[in-house]
């Protein structure tokens, strides 16, 4: 068996592919973090529903207070009504956004 020299220029061409093959293997095998979750988070969203029902018998500090007082900062899902002027809301955003994450329902799954 002939043994055949491999030109000097693919030699390094080789050489310069093959490191950068195992580059990417050591970056997809040891990743720097988990891109989809911070370190120390809770793998759940944790938090509470707030609808136009609790106008009529919760005031809004009763809520803040509520919400100061929990171990993690959870996520507010505000429900917002047809009848309801997204302007009304405001108040109620800002005041939930010093305490929680918000996600905003722009309609009621019954709409």
């Amino acid at each position: 068996m002939k043994n055949k020299k491999i030109p000097f220029k693919k030699a390094i061409l080789y050489t310069v592919l093959l490191f950068v093959l195992i580059l990417i293997f050591l970056i997809t095998l040891f990743p720097k973090g988990n891109l989809t979750k911070k370190s120390g988070e809770n793998e759940w969203i944790n938090g509470i529903t707030v609808d136009d029902s609790w106008y009529e018998n919760i005031e809004l500090n009763d809520v803040m207070e509520g919400l100061k007082n929990l171990e993690i900062r959870p996520t507010v899902r505000i429900v917002m009504s047809r009848e309801i002027e997204p302007e009304e809301y405001v108040t109620l955003f800002k005041s939930v956004s010093e305490y929680a994450d918000i996600m905003a329902c722009p309609v009621d799954s019954s709409e």
